[in-house]
């Protein structure tokens, strides 16, 4: 494709590390989405991810797969960026904030006409390692028959205080061990009791907020930040589950989804 084609069709690129995935890295891949008809994401490969808290690039790309943001996520070259780079073909580059452009690319941007867009910082945002990106995903409706249960409910109302809707908001979230971070936290927790000859299970409590995303939205209209509003809830973790590490279910006086227009897909930020 030569680069006067390209145009009627432009490709963006971003890159980044993405290990711990925030609001500052959706607001910055949904900015750079803007600029052009197809977004690719280029993942730092793990030789050159020394960051502390690094993940391998397959978890890395899960994650981002999971904002459906977009779907072209590939992996970062070693060593030959540039070929890479000459493959996508891209009009236009966008860097993050905190991001330079590398200087061996200067001359290869230059000769292609790679036009080069510096994406701001989220305003009024601090990123933290107790934030976590979530989207809403189908339940199965199992812990609706249990927490209409009158002892859930009785021990439920005693814990939090609060009346506690009977059902479960289900969240998959942008770290694949959140149930075992979060277990971690002080909290409560419910023993298993038997009732009519039949055992129920226990669980435990940790208090969390969630922060709703002009709850509806398209990736690119969940910002700014000072639209957006946060509840305080709890994630409920049954000592017998079937649940993936990286789902977590949470409660919460009111059916969330109904009070706060929420729908599947939505993503949302987790504050534990």
């Amino acid at each position: 494709m030569s680069k006067s084609n390209s145009r009627k069709f432009e490709i963006v690129i971003t890159a980044g590390c993405f290990n711990h995935i925030h609001l500052g890295h959706v607001y910055y891949l949904t900015q750079a989405a803007r600029y052009g008809h197809r977004l690719y994401v280029i993942v730092t490969n793990d030789h050159n991810n020394r960051k502390k808290n690094a993940l391998a690039a397959d978890q890395r790309i899960k994650n981002l797969l999971n904002l459906k943001i977009t779907s072209q996520i590939i992996t970062g070259h070693a060593t030959e960026f540039k070929q890479l780079l000459a493959k996508i073909n891209p009009s236009i580059i966008c860097l993050g904030y905190d991001q330079v452009l590398p200087k061996q690319l200067n001359q290869w941007v230059e000769k292609n006409q790679v036009k080069i867009i510096k994406i701001p910082k989220l305003a009024n945002y601090h990123k933290a390692a107790n934030k976590f990106i979530a989207r809403i995903v189908p339940g199965k409706n199992r812990s609706r028959y249990f927490l209409l249960k009158k002892t859930y409910q009785k021990k439920l109302k005693t814990l939090t205080k609060n009346k506690i809707y009977p059902g479960t908001l289900n969240l998959s979230v942008s770290c694949q061990n959140i149930s075992k971070l979060l277990i971690k936290k002080p909290g409560r927790s419910i023993a298993e009791f038997t009732q009519n000859g039949k055992i129920f299970g226990g669980f435990d409590l940790r208090p969390v907020k969630l922060r709703l995303l002009n709850p509806g939205s398209t990736p690119q209209k969940l910002f700014p930040l000072e639209s957006t509003q946060t509840i305080n809830c709890w994630a409920i973790f049954p000592h017998q589950s079937s649940h993936q590490t990286n789902i977590i279910e949470i409660i919460h006086q009111q059916k969330i989804t109904q009070q706060y227009r929420l729908k599947n897909h939505d993503l949302l930020e987790l504050i534990t």
